[in-house]
């Protein structure tokens, strides 16, 4: 599947589980894509809280979570806002959702 189907896809899930949420995704132009400071895909402003998402595959969430995790150690992290990562199970067909922060 690629990163455009799970976008699509996160997308749809986050439009229709918080609708009155703002949703925002980083910039894409032609084939090049740029990172919310270079870790995050997209961020989701519900309910006066922020949350900084990750979306990739099941195969991939190790590694997402270590570079979100080393990102966090370089900073200071306010509790304010949430980290997630959304794995899509190509299998079961659903997004496996792991909140880091």
């Amino acid at each position: 599947m690629t990163e455009n189907e799970i976008k699509k896809l996160a997308v749809e899930y986050l439009e229709r589980n918080y609708p009155d949420a703002i949703i925002w995704v980083a910039p894409a132009f032609r084939k090049m894509r740029w990172d919310i400071f270079g870790v995050f895909d997209l961020i989701l402003l519900c309910e006066g809280k922020a949350f900084f998402i990750q979306y990739t595959t099941l195969t991939n969430l190790s590694h997402r979570r270590n570079k979100i995790n080393d990102f966090l150690s370089k900073i200071n992290w306010n509790d304010n806002f949430g980290i997630v990562i959304m794995a899509w199970d190509k299998k079961k067909g659903v997004f496996k959702i792991e909140k880091l922060v």
